[in-house]
């Protein structure tokens, strides 16, 4: 373990190709531990979470929480999921009953769609107004039909931006995902550790310490934030596997 957590985030094109050959024949337990290590070893992290669990609470995600809980690692690591406010009436019971099977080691956080405008006067250029808290204030916005008429743009309101807004907020360094190859299309070829670069139109708004800034370092947390996919090498018979031998609960 003392060689695991020898080996640092990468700073180089070059290095996040050797760190991912080292944890692609990793346990996941030992994935999320090395992650823990380096994002947790500041005396001083005041309000900031730098390693975060985004989920929505599917098949994957539910293995990935149930590791955190069991090595003790979900003190320190919040989970955040999106409410887009269009979910079935079991979805909302089920993160009761997530938060009841973890008890007070789970800290959940759920996040709600953004409202969006696009004043005239801005000539196309868009302005946060705030959160939306019902499925009627949604409609009144959006209108009913957004989820079909238009659904990347759905998917931005919903599920993207809210989760964005909050990780910045937490000055979030790596989030973790449910993704794996398994999974097929674009996943295929998944590697554990990615880098996300924060878009152009996000850099105005971004709370950052410019001067800390390294043009060295392409992965600096000032130019995007690390993606950690634990189970990209899983396939869907081992997540269920896990999930029936450790009992751990799921939404139908």
């Amino acid at each position: 373990q003392d060689t695991l957590y020898a080996m640092p985030l990468p700073t180089t094109p070059q290095e996040l190709s050797e760190v991912n050959n080292e944890l692609a024949g990793l346990d996941p337990e030992f994935i999320l531990k090395w992650a823990h290590h380096h994002l947790h070893d500041s005396p001083e992290l005041g309000d900031s979470h730098p390693l975060v669990q985004a989920t929505s609470f599917g098949p994957t995600g539910l293995v990935i929480l149930d590791h955190l809980s069991r090595y003790n690692l979900l003190d320190t690591v919040p989970v955040v999921t999106m409410d887009t406010l269009h979910l079935f009436k079991e979805s909302y019971v089920f993160f009761d009953t997530i938060q009841s099977h973890y008890n007070s080691t789970l800290h959940l956080t759920v996040t709600k769609p953004v409202h969006i405008a696009h004043p005239p006067e801005l000539d196309g250029d868009s302005v946060f107004k705030g959160f939306l808290y019902s499925k009627v204030e949604f409609q009144d916005v959006y209108g009913p039909t957004l989820w079909k008429t238009d659904p990347l743009y759905y998917t931005k309101v919903t599920k993207i931006d809210p989760l964005q807004q909050k990780l910045e907020e937490w000055q979030t360094i790596m989030w973790i995902t449910g993704r794996r190859r398994s999974q097929g299309g674009e996943r295929e070829e998944l590697d554990i550790l990615e880098f996300d670069s924060f878009p152009p139109d996000e850099e105005d708004r971004r709370v950052r310490n410019r001067e800390d800034d390294n043009d060295d370092n392409p992965f600096h947390s000032s130019k995007g934030r690390w993606k950690l996919n634990p189970l990209a090498y899983w396939s869907y018979d081992q997540v269920w596997n896990y999930i029936k031998d450790n009992k751990v609960p799921y939404n139908l």
